[in-house]
Parts: structure tokens; C-alpha cells; sequence
């Protein structure tokens, strides 16, 4: 992905640029363009780049009620929306001294994240979602919906056939929407599955620090996303057909289903092949015959066996007998 100074004196004629040197797109990636011509998904705006003339006007906005983190740009705070209470939100807060510096890796993962989730992708109820953007004087301010400390991890344990598989299901499906708009998640691990609630029924998938935009994938287009303007053509037409694009997802989500299966985390290598010595067995008696023949569609024993196998596409996995 390419970054670009952005010049905020067409954005925010009252700010000096210097004053807070924001690496992001083009100053047109801020503004309205007509829709692509595939399949368009205007139910939600995009999340317009709003401006404070201090940083301690936040307040005006929301109400920090607690600390959830401290990152390595910066904090993350609890907090609720003025005039609406009763929504708990994250607002991570990044510094004007690391938002000047485009070679810092982490910087880089964040607005690539923030393209994703507020161009790319349109609202998916598994897919957590970016509700504002402020840029203070110094700081710049980002609200995503909160999720609750419980993550895949947490759910592995406690996972029967029934629960295992709405919850999988609800991980695949959000992993196919991701596809139909373009974009190949490549870090779906435990970590970055949340729960919405502690009940951990409906799952929220978060970090698209590492995600990529494959053009040739999108058959979907969120609103008026205009690829060029984030991507140079190299990087909107990789190498690899659909399935190659697609490969290192598939292959992740066959490690969550054994993890289920398993009812612990599993610690798989990046090898595509490995297998560990100490492999978790699946509870059979807990999952039934469906579950373990999905496992052997797309599941690390499957990659073992047979390295130059096909797994089951992300499609084809939503049709499976366990799931449909």
C-alpha cells in the first residue's frame, strides 16, 4: 500500500498541516467519488475525517470511562458517545509525534486497517466495525465498536457441537464477506476473534493491520471505493488465482476448526505443512461425524497428508453438510 502526505489545508482550510502531519491517502480518499460498477452496498457512508480546533474538545464527545490498553502509538480508552450513554465504545488515541512518521511498521498497520474497515469493507455483523474519526491538533483519535475481553481462546474449552458450529459458521461467513469485497484477512488466529459480550455468542473479527486488496477477488464494491487511490496496479493485481489469493485464509480457518474440535488452542507453525508432535485430538465424542469430515477438508492433518492437496474453498465450506 502506498501512503501519501496529506494535505489538510484543502481538507480543513483552519489548520496549519504542519501543526499535524497525517500519513494517509490522497486528499481525494477524504472525498465522495461515484460507485464502482460491481455489485455496489451503499447501506452506510463512509466515516468522514471530523476535526477538533483542541484536543481536549474529545470531551465534547465522548465520556472516557476507562483504560483499556496502551499501545505502541499510543492508548486505548473505554468510552461512551455524548447524548448516548448507553454504548460502550474503544477509542484508540495516536500521538502527532508517531503520526509523522510513515516508516513506523506499526503506524503503517493502522491506517492500512483503517482503509479496510472504513473504504473497503461495508458493515458485517461479525466484522467490528469503525464508528469515528477526529483529528485533534496533536492527536488523532479512532472509535471502533468495543468487544469484551474474551476471545476465541476463551470459547475453545466450552465448545460443544452445537455452539462450535454457529460459531465457526459466523467466523466463515464473515471471511466470505471479507472475500467478496476484496480483501484477504491473513492473520485469523484466537487473538483476533472477540466476543460482542461475555456470553460469547456472536463473534467480532478485529485487526486488519495485515490485510490485503485483491481486486480481481472483489465482486462486491462498499459505496464509491476507488481501488487507485489507495493501491498502486502491482498490488491490486497480484499474483495467484482466486484460491491462491485466498489459500493463507482457508488454512487458517482449518487451524481455528481443529482448535474447536480440539477444545484448546493449538500453536500451528507459518510452515503450510507441519503438523506438531503434541497435536490436540479431536473430541469425537463431543463433535459429530459432519465436523470431523469438514476437518478433513481443510484441517492441518489434511495439509500433512497431502501437501499438494486442494482444501475446500471458503464457498464450498459455507455448503458443507455441518454448517449449511
Amino acid at each position: 500500500m502506498t501512503f501519501r502526505a496529506s494535505n489538510l489545508r484543502r481538507i480543513v482550510p483552519e489548520f496549519k498541516t504542519e501543526t499535524f502531519i497525517l500519513i494517509v491517502p490522497t486528499d481525494r480518499g477524504l472525498l465522495p467519488r461515484r460507485g464502482a460498477d460491481m455489485g455496489r452496498n451503499d447501506d452506510r457512508p463512509h466515516i468522514a475525517l471530523r476535526t477538533l480546533r483542541n484536543d481536549i474538545d474529545i470531551r465534547d464527545h465522548y465520556n472516557i470511562t476507562g483504560v483499556l490498553g496502551q499501545g505502541a502509538f499510543g492508548r486505548c480508552y473505554e468510552v461512551r458517545k455524548i447524548g448516548n450513554e448507553r454504548i460502550r465504545l474503544a477509542m484508540k488515541e495516536l500521538t502527532k509525534d508517531v503520526a509523522g512518521n510513515p516508516d513506523v511498521p506499526e503506524l503503517r498497520r493502522l491506517f492500512n486497517e483503517i482503509i479496510i474497515m472504513n473504504r473497503v469493507l461495508s458493515p458485517h455483523p461479525h466484522i467490528v466495525e469503525l464508528r469515528d474519526l477526529i483529528l485533534g491538533v496533536e492527536k488523532l483519535f479512532i472509535v471502533t465498536e468495543k468487544c469484551c475481553a474474551k476471545n476465541l481462546e476463551d470459547f475453545y474449552p466450552s465448545a460443544n457441537n452445537y455452539r462450535g458450529k454457529k460459531i465457526f459458521k459466523q467466523l466463515v461467513e464473515a471471511v466470505h464477506f471479507m472475500h467478496q469485497h476484496g480483501v484477504v484477512h491473513n492473520d485469523l488466529k484466537a487473538q483476533n476473534v472477540m466476543f460482542a459480550t461475555t456470553l460469547m455468542r456472536d463473534i467480532k473479527v478485529i485487526d486488519f493491520g495485515l490485510a490485503t486488496y485483491h481486486q480481481d477477488l472483489a465482486t462486491r464494491t462498499h459505496a464509491n471505493f476507488e481501488p487507485r487511490q489507495y493501491y498502486q496496479d502491482d498490488e491490486l493485481h497480484p499474483p495467484g488465482d482466486p484460491y491462491t489469493q485466498t489459500f493463507k485464509d482457508i488454512r487458517q480457518l482449518g487451524n481455528i476448526l481443529h482448535s474447536i474440535l480440539a477444545g484448546t488452542e493449538v500453536d500451528f507453525s507459518e510452515d503450510e505443512v507441519y503438523v506438531p508432535d503434541d497435536l490436540a485430538p479431536v473430541r469425537t465424542q463431543i463433535f459429530d461425524a459432519r465436523a470431523t469430515n469438514l476437518l478433513d477438508l481443510i484441517g492441518p492433518i489434511r495439509r500433512h497428508n497431502d501437501p499438494n492437496g486442494r482444501l475446500a474453498t471458503v464457498p464450498e465450506i459455507l455448503q458443507h453438510p455441518w454448517l449449511a
